[in-house]
């Protein structure tokens, strides 16, 4: 079956947290099954609601914010306190009662929390390249640790972790859990000529990946450049070497992440994690499609 985003079925958003609100979407003819947990985060007639897809019939609205986040963090397993960052402002607290705090700068570009508390960071560039950060105080930013750097570290992801070099590891974000999805890991390091036809791969330029999800593998292509990128074709492979398959039909973004889950396969945009769609194992037409501009993880 094939699903798309259906128009809320609920009275007029007027709150932050939605906690009877529902929405349901129109069905293909197939039948019907439930998928992971999938959050979701997506612009709608100029705002932004926070869903949670528990079936590819059904979601549940969460909250709604004035624009979508850049990120969106929460602890490990517990997704109703969150710390997001917007475009001028960071959120935090519960779904049911999200508050903001402006932020100290309009170039701030990134989220982490350290011990508990939301640290936002930025570059500076002069004599020298600074990473500046600044913790959030009560209702307001103060300045945090400051890291310098060589021109040498700009090859590198310098926003990875804040200048103080910490993370809080029993925070996960959604920036995180995209950029660190199963397919960035699962390429072939000397993939067989017939692996490479499969999904249309050319020596030099082309590579191929392999991730597993439930009991199928699923080969794509491996695009090389700065890194190397997961793109389409994408097959669910018919023999232990993948050298013979069936490709999954539908439109997809130019460069992927692969996020399979409990027999299930969340494909999004690479780095952005737009344009999601879900496909069940082994199913070549997808059983959820989003909009473009929705975002999406598994929770």
């Amino acid at each position: 079956m094939v699903i798309v985003r259906a128009a809320l079925l609920c009275a007029p958003l007027a709150a932050m947290f939605l906690p009877s609100c529902s929405v349901s979407v129109m069905p293909a003819t197939a039948g019907s099954g439930a998928i992971p947990a999938l959050f979701v985060v997506e612009p709608l007639a100029g705002q932004c609601i926070w869903r949670s897809y528990t079936g590819p019939s059904k979601s549940k609205d969460l909250a709604k914010t004035e624009s979508c986040p850049h990120d969106i963090w929460w602890p490990v397993g517990d997704l109703s306190k969150v710390v997001a960052l917007g475009e001028d402002r960071v959120w935090t607290g519960s779904l049911r009662s999200l508050k903001w705090v402006a932020l100290p700068h309009d170039d701030i570009t990134t989220l982490w929390v350290v011990d508990g508390r939301p640290v936002v960071g930025r570059v500076t560039y002069g004599d020298t390249i600074t990473i500046e950060s600044y913790v959030m105080k009560g209702d307001h930013f103060v300045p945090g640790p400051t890291r310098t750097l060589d021109d040498s570290a700009l090859y590198g992801d310098v926003l990875a972790i804040p200048p103080s070099g910490k993370i809080d590891k029993s925070w996960t974000s959604m920036a995180r859990g995209i950029a660190g999805a199963p397919s960035k890991r699962g390429f072939v390091d000397s993939p067989t000529a017939s692996q490479q036809a499969l999904v249309s791969a050319t020596p030099h330029d082309d590579t191929v990946g392999i991730v597993k999800v439930g009991n199928k593998h699923l080969a794509f292509k491996g695009v090389i450049g700065d890194t190397v990128h997961p793109a389409a074709p994408l097959v669910w492979c018919s023999d232990d070497s993948c050298s013979r398959g069936t490709p999954l039909i539908g439109k997809l973004a130019s460069q992927l992440a692969l996020s399979p889950k409990d027999g299930f396969l969340l494909i999004t945009e690479e780095y952005t994690g737009r344009s999601p769609v879900v496909y069940a194992e082994g199913g070549t037409k997808p059983v959820l499609v989003l909009p473009e501009g929705a975002r999406a993880i598994w929770r």
